[in-house]
């Protein structure tokens, strides 16, 4: 599952994604 960003941020708000996701899961 690995991907290849253009730029840091993108990579950032993508982990930062991933995160809030994960999260919902374990809260709902």
């Amino acid at each position: 599952m690995e991907k290849k960003y253009a730029t840091r941020r993108e990579a950032k708000m993508d982990v930062q994604t991933l995160h809030v996701c994960e999260t919902s899961v374990a809260y709902y």
